[in-house]
């Protein structure tokens, strides 16, 4: 009876977090264990060899980390994935500047950087979800559970640990594709040292569908699940540092991030407009006039832009991708 009440209590305790989680506002939630294959360790092994993640040396600074959750937190026995969308309402006018390359006087704005910082969105709502899932332990005789919350600040495998635990697959684009939302999403993890049933992984399939790797203007995604960020608009304009180089691509009428591999997905088709959401508050416009960018004085930028996800490139960096742009 001891073994079937402990069952029963662990299944009614992963309920209540997952009804926790949809309170605070997240669209989507799932449970899986920390383990993870060394199929995709190995791959990520030979992404980093292949000099595929450009300069982002923390990347390789954190690999071992990335590999291996234990480090992070010693004694994690459960990952609960949380996501929230930033559906569009509608088609944007950026996908017509993708598709005609754009016309050197304007530039596009991914479409997850059209509002508040997603960081700054998701940090308040997991720190909500932890302060509340201590207190569902608690009355439940787990005071001593730990947490670490990780949001794209820390080393983890958000994608891969969102396919484990039932919120979608991983599509061609490198990306995680959700039922509901397409590929649409922000993704957070908590590790926890409490031992919890996993759901069971999504086995959703691009099927013969190769809509993103066809459409790439410079061919970053240079097989199935893998980018060479080197070759990525969205790594040139938000990651990179300093001057462009000579190997530099083409914007294709991007002044920040790019969309190109999610605007041509079928998924994404089907997921647009579907659900209201906290990181669809428009602040920055989905087209930046490339003139205007390159008059702004670094007061004007930071007045318009604080708060933003256009502050990860920084003022300099607006208007490098701007000049970039003006040249064609």
């Amino acid at each position: 009876m001891g073994y079937v009440f402990e069952i029963m209590a662990t299944g009614l305790l992963k309920d209540r977090l997952r009804s926790l989680a949809l309170e605070v506002g997240f669209n989507l939630v799932g449970f899986t264990d920390p383990a993870i294959d060394p199929v995709i360790r190995e791959a990520y092994d030979t992404w980093l060899a292949n000099k595929q993640h450009a300069s982002m040396e923390y990347m390789k600074r954190t690999q071992e980390v990335r590999k291996n959750p234990f480090l992070l937190l010693p004694g994690v026995q459960t990952v609960i994935v949380v996501a929230l969308s930033y559906v569009p309402m509608s088609e944007l006018v950026c996908s017509l500047a993708h598709k005609h390359g754009g016309s050197g006087v304007e530039g596009c704005v991914a479409m997850y950087a059209q509002s508040r910082d997603y960081h700054h969105v998701f940090k308040g709502m997991m720190k909500k979800f932890d302060e509340e899932a201590r207190k569902v332990f608690t009355a439940a005789g787990l005071p001593d559970v730990e947490f670490l919350a990780a949001c794209d600040t820390k080393p983890v495998f958000e994608k891969y640990f969102a396919y484990k635990a039932g919120l979608g697959f991983i599509g061609r684009n490198s990306l995680l594709i959700t039922k509901e939302f397409g590929s649409y999403v922000m993704l957070g993890c908590f590790l926890l040292t409490a031992e919890l049933e996993p759901d069971a992984p999504y086995e959703g399939t691009c099927g013969n569908c190769t809509r993103c790797l066809d459409a790439c203007p410079t061919k970053a995604l240079v097989g199935p699940r893998t980018l060479d960020s080197s070759k990525c608009i969205a790594y040139w304009t938000i990651e990179h540092r300093g001057e462009f180089p000579a190997q530099a691509p083409p914007l294709f009428g991007n002044m920040f991030g790019c969309d190109i591999c999610q605007v041509v997905c079928p998924y994404n088709k089907k997921a647009l407009g579907q659900q209201e959401s906290p990181l669809r508050m428009r602040r920055v416009d989905d087209v930046l006039n490339v003139g205007e960018m390159l008059k702004l004085s670094e007061e004007e930028f930071r007045r318009r832009y604080s708060g933003t996800p256009l502050m990860r490139a920084g003022y300099e960096g607006m208007r490098r991708n701007a000049k970039k742009l003006k040249e064609g």
